[in-house]
């Protein structure tokens, strides 16, 4: 019996001791996962007072951003027009050309700084756009912005777990990002291309959030000195390829005359054809019409003359792209450069540094039909007042 007895009790104890261990697993889970939001939240609010006492500027991880920024910081009030864009700004817009031809030709009154960076993203120049028109210590009257597709996401993914991928990752800009992917038509953007795309907008908003992999750059900003040479030879922002010193433009540069036309025929054609020959289609992106639209009104409503300009020289896929969405913004909120027929100098080599770019020449040209269509703009809008001012 004794046997039997120790038996029976030692079974039961041993068929009751995991039941008593589960338990205790049970209570531990939830406290686990206590502990890990604790952490976590602790880590977000240093995380923004650490933001917030090293009042760090926008682009302080850039050189090219630093110095703009420090420049429009020091004189901003000396700037009543600033360009925002890629490099296509940066290397193709010139103040000072713009600036002699909107007095000249329309008596308007601009100076101009140019805001390109090089490998600009769309969201990238819409944070930028949003952030300026809410400043108050610059006193703008006009803002001209660069309409850039969406659909190319290679600087984003090319720049993924660094700064410049995640600097204009707030809450706001990532819904931009986010829901400009999800309303993209194209084909070629099927469910899992988009949901990898949006998984790496959340992920690089988490990492700005955290300030993840941030410091390296907070030192660099605070000990190194940036290149002057981002300014450009006048200090308003445009930095001709002409002029730049570094190697990759040089390759660009040989490379695009190894075959000029391979680029040149292809581009020129597609131009005419999707804007020449007036190229309509439904299939376009709705979200991202409608964010142009929004911006329009709230640079209004600053009494700010936003307008939107298509530049030359785009691949065929950004042409057929920006079509659509240029034809339904407003008519006097917008410039188009593009059309090969109507613009061939944008086409020619003379004018051309590589595949992507004009030179020093071109942009002195595309400078100057900037500023005649912005005046044409201007003082259609300056005529609209007077005549309703009239019938009052």
């Amino acid at each position: 019996k004794n046997f039997i007895f120790t038996r029976y009790s030692f079974v039961m104890k041993t068929e009751q001791t995991p039941d008593t261990t589960v338990t205790n697993d049970n209570h531990l889970v939830p406290f686990f996962f206590k502990k890990l939001f604790l952490l976590l939240g602790i880590v977000l609010v240093l995380s923004l007072v650490i933001r917030y006492a090293l009042q760090l500027p926008t682009g302080w991880f850039d050189e090219k951003m630093t110095l703009k920024e420090a420049e429009l910081k020091e004189n901003g009030s000396d700037y009543n027009t600033i360009f925002f864009g890629s490099s296509r700004v940066e290397k193709q817009v010139k103040p000072y050309v713009f600036d002699r031809y909107t007095k000249k030709l329309g008596k308007i009154n601009t100076n101009t700084f140019n805001y390109g960076i090089g490998g600009f993203t769309g969201p990238e120049i819409f944070h930028l756009v949003n952030e300026y028109l809410d400043r108050e210590d610059i006193d703008l009257d006009y803002v001209l912005m660069e309409i850039r597709t969406h659909n190319r996401s290679g600087n984003f993914l090319k720049n993924l777990h660094t700064n410049r991928a995640k600097w204009w990752c707030d809450g706001s800009t990532t819904s931009y990002a986010i829901n400009n992917t999800l309303n993209l038509p194209y084909p070629k953007f099927g469910f899992w291309r988009k949901a990898d795309l949006v998984s790496k907008y959340c992920i690089s908003y988490i990492e700005n959030l955290l300030n993840f992999g941030m410091w390296e750059s907070v030192v660099k900003y605070h000990f190194t000195e940036p290149d002057d040479f981002h300014m450009g030879k006048l200090g308003d922002g445009y930095a001709a390829l002409d002029d730049d010193p570094r190697t990759k433009w040089k390759a660009a540069y040989k490379k695009f005359r190894r075959d000029t036309a391979k680029y040149n025929v292809v581009r020129r054609r597609a131009s005419i054809k999707i804007f020449e020959n007036n190229y309509k289609t439904n299939d376009y992106n709705r979200y991202l019409l409608s964010a142009y639209k929004e911006l329009i009104s709230k640079a209004k409503e600053k009494d700010i003359e936003l307008i939107l300009f298509i530049p030359p020289y785009l691949s065929p896929q950004d042409f057929k792209e920006l079509k659509p969405i240029y034809d339904r913004l407003p008519a006097n909120n917008k410039i188009e450069l593009a059309n090969g027929k109507e613009n061939p100098e944008f086409y020619q080599v003379a004018n051309l540094w590589d595949t992507s770019h004009l030179n020093d020449k071109g942009a002195t040209i595309f400078s100057r039909k900037l500023a005649m269509r912005f005046v044409d703009i201007i003082k259609g809008k300056k005529k609209k007042k007077r005549r309703k001012k009239a019938k009052k």
